[in-house]
């Protein structure tokens, strides 16, 4: 390509123009697969929404009647559970890892068969250091294997 933008010749112009028609068809290509994949994965969806097993062992599990759950995070999660009477959700907007942490301590939740602790979307923004963050997580998931000792426990965060 010449200073002015344009082009010193008609060979070059033909074959950046193929090399750019090359480059969209791959992208075609790539968003067809992408569909494909999405399609696929809003089976499983569909599947798993009626209890059906998909996929590898464990993909999605089986509801058994009587298990407890018992969810914590931030306001991500207010749906959680919507019309299940096993699943108990507390939800705080902009909670974080230490406010969980005084939370699990200050409250008789009981023995849940499942602990699942959303956490790190507002401890992310707050800080700068990873790191320190998946320590401090670290730390929580301790936390909840000692109040919970018979519970699962699933740490759920940023995607």
């Amino acid at each position: 390509m010449a200073d002015s933008g344009r082009w010193k010749c008609e060979r070059c112009k033909w074959e950046r123009l193929c090399l750019l028609e090359e480059k969209l068809q791959n992208a075609l290509n790539q968003i067809e697969d992408l569909k494909l994949m999405n399609k696929k994965l809003e089976e499983q969806i569909r599947l798993a929404a009626t209890g059906n097993k998909i996929g590898r062992q464990g993909t999605v599990q089986e509801h058994h009647e009587g298990e407890q759950c018992f969810v914590v995070g931030d306001s991500i999660i207010r749906s959680v559970g919507t019309g299940q009477k096993n699943i108990i959700v507390e939800w705080f907007p902009g909670i974080r890892r230490e406010q969980i942490h005084r939370f699990l301590d200050n409250r008789d939740l009981g023995t849940p068969d499942t602990v699942v602790i959303h956490v790190g979307t507002n401890d992310l923004k707050r800080s700068v250091n990873l790191d320190y963050v998946m320590g401090e997580l670290y730390s929580l998931v301790n936390k909840a294997k000692v109040k919970f000792p018979q519970s699962k426990i699933v740490l759920s965060g940023v995607l």
